[in-house]
């Protein structure tokens, strides 16, 4: 406690992709920077090595070769959310708690999510849930199970609303996994909106009625929405189901009853998202065109 120095005490046989191994031992941590050896099993080719944290602070992690001896840059520089990987994690089931490998999502560490569980995907509401920046293994890797006589399953009355750096939300919901004969997972997104703080969707929000029709639509789509105070500056958006923004119009709202007619005719038929926001309102509604 009084230098913030953290001593190791346990040795680690490595086992490398390549089938050789070495032992490691993590000396220390201290002022930000790890010290720690490695060598072969039978002491030889041993190397002392030091990783400051300051070093990397636009990554989640630092990432260090034994094949080159030196740490490596294997993590995109800016903009990804989450990694489907194997990762190490402790499995409670009966007696001693045992460290498994696992498969799963690890997310960045400028990511927020929350769990929506037993629910119905297609109609939970994402206004009655907290993101939260917790963990990497926020999402983890228990959205699927292991049934013997069936093989991988998927929870499917779970989806989880997940908050991205830039403050995009979206709704994600797995729906298959393979496993080793593929490695493959299979999951929808769904676009919702942009939003500041996920808590304060449904809060103090001016936003009193929401209305779209007719839908499904053809040419043409009608909004109205009431609101208790007037709002400047709200945006409303017509996104696919990627989140890619197709139509975008700013309007300033007044207090009370507000009504638009868009035009929709030159959009192809299929799922889309419209959504009215501004610093005070986030609500998004499907829409469908035929």
């Amino acid at each position: 406690m009084t230098n913030h120095k953290v001593e190791g005490s346990a040795l680690y046989a490595i086992e490398l992709g390549n089938g050789t191994y070495k032992k490691l031992f993590i000396d220390e941590l201290a002022g930000g920077i790890y010290s720690f050896r490695y060598a072969d099993f039978d002491g030889s080719n041993l190397e002392q090595k030091t990783i400051d944290k300051s070093a990397y602070t636009n990554q989640t992690l630092a990432y260090f070769s034994f094949a080159t001896n030196s740490t490596v840059t294997v993590e995109p520089s800016t903009g990804w959310d989450w990694v489907f990987t194997r990762y190490e994690t402790t499995l409670y089931s009966s007696g001693t708690p045992t460290p498994y490998t696992v498969t799963g999502i690890l997310t960045n560490d400028n990511v927020e999510a929350v769990l929506a569980d037993g629910i119905n995907p297609s109609t939970v509401d994402h206004a009655n849930y907290t993101t939260t920046i917790d963990s990497l293994t926020i999402i983890g890797h228990d959205w699927k199970s292991y049934d013997f006589s069936n093989g991988w399953e998927v929870d499917a009355d779970r989806v989880y609303f997940i908050k991205t750096a830039d403050s995009t939300l979206y709704k994600v919901q797995f729906v298959d996994f393979q496993g080793a004969s593929t490695g493959q997972g299979t999951f929808m997104k769904t676009y919702i909106g942009q939003w500041t703080s996920i808590d304060n969707i449904q809060k103090n929000s001016p936003l009193e009625q929401f209305q779209v029709f007719p839908n499904p639509a053809s040419d043409q789509v009608n909004i109205t929405f009431s609101l208790a105070k007037e709002q400047e500056d709200m945006q409303v958006q017509l996104r696919d189901l990627l989140g890619r923004l197709l139509f975008e119009k700013t309007i300033d709202a007044v207090s009370g009853l507000n009504a638009l007619e868009l035009n929709i005719s030159s959009f192809e038929a299929g799922n889309y998202i419209l959504s009215l926001q501004s610093d005070q309102v986030l609500k998004s509604q499907a829409i469908i065109l035929h």
